[in-house]
């Protein structure tokens, strides 16, 4: 009997932003703004240099501050293409001044681009026209899901121009924000661009929008996403949650400044993983792209994987690749990444894909790599009795499995087909056939 766990994956890799300016628009300015009166997501210095990191290739500069007195004049705020609030959080963040100047360069046409904690501003409603601008008040009690659960989301208007380069789904580690209860709330103006797949049982982890824009009669705009709660989303480098999460920011504030996004080029390249026991084999192919090297990153955590190997000239150009796992991984999700570089020296990595442990739904069947065609069952550290029963429901023998990889004694059975039941209800039952 031979098992394999098997997956195919269709991703897309994209190359660096081509370095050009935002389309269609002259130099301009953009306020980044990052006050707290609330919880500080320390994340100011990392926006700060990823949106400078973005001006310098889109013909904008930032004035970076979490000094409410660059709202004190409304002419000074007019210079502003963008206007930024960046993890901001708290109340009375502006006076009243400051407010009716912003309230003034919303309504003169101007824009806003708001991160993250943006929606935990003013969320006591004492500014109704701040959360109108922003699009939303997260909830308390709780306010979102752990800071790292990991999900998809869909695109809802996949032909914005904010969402040039972002996969379709998008899955990505992060805190999801919370808005049905407990003060919670979301304008009926705004206008979806992606929504996160359910994220637990209760009403509010339903899907919901995660990210959104406005337009305005007077030509204004804004534009909020829920994402960026990681410092290491603004200037890292794993692709599903930090450059994806860097791209949506650059297409946004070109946006918000009434131009087009930088383009990015796409390959598109299908993976395919067989995984047998802790053996790991991963197979690639592309249309009319050639690496010289390639870069293989495995681990049970993306933010802490490492080079597991090199594949230089003609092996990187084999498409394929087998290695073992660590001793103690196969139990735990599991995750590979490539790095491809051409002969250029240009790099282009994958997103993280995801093995799901042997026992995520349930123990299997694989047979010894030795090739004696012993049965193995593969188990985490839950240790379960387990029951056999022949095609008849006659009990036929009984044993119990620890973690680890388990032999399966079938010495004394008769050939014929069987079922493993075990004693945890989340274990789910085996079938086997002894020939």
């Amino acid at each position: 009997m031979r098992d394999f766990l098997f997956a195919l994956l269709t991703v897309l890799f994209l190359q660096a932003p081509a370095q050009s300016p935002c389309e269609g628009t002259a130099a301009f300015e953009v306020l980044h703004f990052t006050k707290t009166n609330g919880f500080n997501h320390n994340t100011r210095d990392e926006s700060a240099q990823l949106f400078s990191n973005i001006g310098d290739t889109s013909s904008f500069t930032i004035v970076d501050t979490e000094d409410a007195s660059a709202f004190d004049d409304l002419s000074v705020l007019e210079d502003y293409e963008v206007v930024i609030f960046s993890n901001t959080s708290g109340n009375n963040l502006l006076n009243a001044t400051q407010q009716a100047n912003l309230e003034a360069y919303i309504d003169g046409g101007g824009a806003f681009l708001g991160i993250h904690a943006a929606t935990d501003t003013y969320r006591n409603g004492s500014w109704p026209f701040y959360n109108d601008l922003v699009g939303a008040i997260v909830q308390s009690g709780p306010n979102h899901t752990s800071a790292n659960h990991m999900n998809f989301m869909d695109q809802i208007e996949p032909d914005h121009p904010t969402l040039v380069g972002i996969p379709d789904p998008w899955e990505k580690r992060e805190e999801y924000y919370y808005w049905e209860l407990n003060g919670g709330q979301l304008s009926p103006n705004i206008q979806e661009l992606l929504r996160v797949r359910q994220t637990g049982s209760n009403s509010y982890d339903e899907e919901r929008t995660i990210t959104w824009y406005q337009e305005f009669g007077n030509g204004g705009r804004s534009f909020y996403t829920a994402l960026g709660h990681h410092q290491s989303d603004y200037l890292g480098s794993d692709q599903n949650n930090a450059v994806y999460f860097q791209q949506l920011l650059a297409n946004a504030v070109c946006w918000c400044a009434g131009s087009g996004p930088n383009v990015v080029s796409v390959v598109e390249i299908n993976l395919q993983i067989e995984s047998l026991g802790s053996t790991d084999q991963l197979n690639w192919h592309w249309p009319g792209y050639v690496p010289e090297r390639v870069e293989i990153y495995a681990g049970t955590d993306p933010i802490e994987a490492e080079i597991v190997d090199v594949l230089i000239g003609s092996e990187a150009r084999n498409r394929s690749w087998s290695g073992d796992r660590p001793r103690g991984s196969l139990h735990q999700d599991y995750y590979y990444r490539l790095g491809f570089y051409d002969t250029d020296g240009v790099s282009t990595f994958s997103p993280w894909v995801r093995i799901d442990p042997l026992v995520s739904t349930g123990p299997q069947l694989l047979t010894d790599q030795s090739g004696n065609r012993e049965l193995i069952i593969p188990m985490d550290s839950r240790v379960t009795e387990a029951h056999i029963f022949d095609v008849f429901g006659r009990l036929v023998g009984s044993f119990r499995t620890s973690a680890g990889r388990n032999p399966l004694n079938t010495d004394g059975l008769y050939r014929g087909t069987y079922t493993i039941i075990f004693d945890r209800e989340d274990v789910a039952a085996l079938r086997f056939t002894k020939h």
